[in-house]
């Protein structure tokens, strides 16, 4: 035997990876050879001509990766029966045809992950009675035939992840017996056809982009994902510590502002424009404290069980009302807010102006704001083709936020409304508030002022004021622009800024405009002091303890100045808090 031969026939692995092949001549391994392993990755070839690989009958492991082929003949793998993994990955191929694999028999793991695959005939893995894995990830497959995968009865790993498939046939894997791992991630599945995955009694691993579809796998030991953030397998809110805060925030929210509203309407005041707004910007935030006892409650109803009613819940026309219930709530806060910083900034640049104010123009202005904001909320439930029916749906708190899909159904509108109007509202507070601090600040120098507490006073609470809106706004416009731009978000980021971000403000809003201001709290020490006033004169003094006696005379010598609230707070202050609490337990 020449000493070639003997040097071939010796040979177990061959590797020309990186050598710029372009093509083979045919027989060019027809020598006799024992070789088991041949490695032709990153070279030229653009296709494989017949009879390319001849005499290769031991060749059990063959790679052809990166090497930007885009066709593959129907004979060019014939002789290499003993074959078990071929690797043709990052390449061009475009589709498979029915007899490419015909004279692999003995194929074990086949990866054809980064082509351009679009079409696999029916019945191109016929032959391939004992593939064991199949790659076929980062493709552009868009349907699933019922015969795609037929005859693959010992397939036990499928890779599907990152394709187009929006589509999948009944029946599709009934030949998958034996599959125990399928990952169907980073493709356009809504739903599948029910009992898809009956036949695949071994399946205990599969993957998809949304937990919803577990629910076409049930008897699948681990479905990932487990949930998107908001909601889980089991509830409607994943966590308990979410759970909680939605209860939390809810109750502070419609508590906060009915107290708002009930003081507003019961205490007497003379900026009738202002209170107005205030009105307005309490009932609107009540409106987020309503959705969120919505959310809380459907929690409670589907506790354990999410899985099961997560599509009816999420379909259904109480998810769109509460959808539009926190769109409209969180538009008219914006824009009442703004409306407000507006007031103030007009009162302080121009105070003459501001003595000219109509509640004529105030109620006009506040009538156009929830106009605006009810059309901003509803369009989207209107059968328009634009939004599909997946606006508010798209999650099972109902916001359409867009944050995990940034470019679903509708996302230039929901771009529009949580970007461009939050964005220029908040530009323009913060600007206001600045430049209101400035004037105030340069004032107080030009008249000599020594009231530097005011001025701190001021400052500080101004700054609270943009804290608290940038605190609610700036997560989600940062998020969505993040989104956008291709960023991942995480999924419990997405929970937190629908679940707590969103609404807080709605908490924090009536501790900012009303519940801490001196007026309100001049009204409200006023209003207790004359019920205490009233209940000691209406009781005998005979039973009342000294300090009760104390108050009572303390309480004599009061006398409310109009427009003077530093003097009337300062003197109730002087009352003790003990004694007048002391003086209601007594009197009921």
């Amino acid at each position: 035997m020449p000493q070639s031969e003997s040097l071939a026939y010796i040979l177990d692995r061959l590797i020309l990876a990186a050598n710029e092949l372009s093509n083979f001549e045919n027989c060019t391994f027809c020598s006799p050879n024992n070789l088991r392993e041949l490695d032709l990755t990153g070279n030229g070839f653009s296709s494989l001509e017949t009879g390319v690989f001849d005499g290769l009958s031991s060749v059990k492991v063959l790679k052809l990766e990166r090497n930007a082929m885009k066709e593959i003949k129907g004979s060019a793998f014939r002789h290499l029966h003993s074959l078990e993994n071929l690797y043709l990955g990052c390449n061009e191929l475009d589709s498979i045809n029915v007899n490419v694999f015909r004279y692999l028999p003995s194929l074990r793991s086949l990866f054809l992950e980064e082509n351009r695959i679009g079409h696999i005939s029916d019945g191109a893995f016929t032959y391939q009675q004992q593939l064991r894995t199949l790659g076929l990830a980062n493709n552009q497959l868009k349907t699933v035939r019922l015969r795609t995968f037929g005859n693959l009865r010992n397939l036990k790993n499928l890779n599907l992840w990152r394709n187009r498939i929006s589509t999948i046939e009944a029946g599709a894997f009934n030949d998958t017996i034996s599959l125990t791992s399928l990952s169907l991630e980073s493709n356009h599945i809504n739903s599948l056809p029910n009992g898809l995955f009956n036949a695949c009694q071994n399946l205990t691993h599969i993957y998809f982009d949304k937990f919803q579809l577990c629910l076409y796998a049930r008897h699948v030991r681990v479905c990932m994902p487990k949930g998107d953030g908001i909601s889980s397998h089991k509830h409607l809110l994943a966590n308990v510590f979410l759970r909680v805060t939605v209860w939390i925030v809810a109750i502070l929210s419609c508590l906060g502002n009915s107290v708002v509203l009930l003081g507003r309407f019961l205490l007497h005041e003379n900026n009738k424009t202002h209170s107005l707004f205030i009105k307005n910007l309490a009932f609107a935030d009540f409106l987020m404290g309503l959705y969120l006892f919505i959310i809380a409650s459907y929690d409670v109803k589907y506790r354990q069980n999410y899985l099961y009613h997560e599509r009816e819940w999420r379909l259904s026309w109480q998810c769109d009302v509460s959808g539009v219930i926190s769109t409209l709530s969180c538009e008219v806060s914006v824009l009442i807010l703004t409306v407000i910083t507006l007031d103030r900034y007009v009162c302080v640049t121009h105070p003459f102006i501001s003595n000219k104010r109509s509640l004529g123009l105030a109620y006009v202005i506040a009538a156009i704001i929830w106009l605006l904001s009810i059309l901003l909320a509803v369009i989207p439930v209107v059968k328009i083709p634009y939004f599909g029916e997946s606006y508010y749906n798209t999650n099972g708190a109902c916001l359409p936020l867009h944050i995990h899909e940034p470019f679903g159904r509708g996302w230039e509108y929901s771009a529009f409304v949580f970007i461009g109007i939050n964005s220029l509202a908040f530009v323009f507070i913060v600007y206001a508030y600045a430049m209101m601090f400035y004037l105030i600040k340069k004032s107080n120098i030009s008249i000599r002022s020594t009231s530097v507490n005011h001025e701190a006073s001021i400052a500080r609470r101004f700054s609270f004021i943009i804290f608290s809106d940038a605190t609610c706004w700036t997560p989600i416009i940062i998020i969505k622009i993040l989104a956008l731009s291709g960023l991942h978000i995480d999924k419990n980021l997405h929970a937190w800024v629908a679940v707590f971000i969103l609404p807080v403000n709605s908490a924090l809003n009536p501790i900012i405009y009303t519940l801490t201001t001196k007026l309100f709290k001049e009204h409200l020490i006023r209003r207790i002091y004359y019920i205490c006033r009233r209940l000691l004169y209406s009781e005998s003094s005979s039973s009342w303890t000294g300090s009760a006696v104390q108050t009572r005379q303390a309480m004599e010598q009061i006398h409310f100045v109009p427009g003077r609230n530093n003097q009337n707070l300062r003197q109730i202050d002087e009352i003790p808090m003990g004694s007048l609490f002391l003086t209601l337990k007594q009197s009921s």
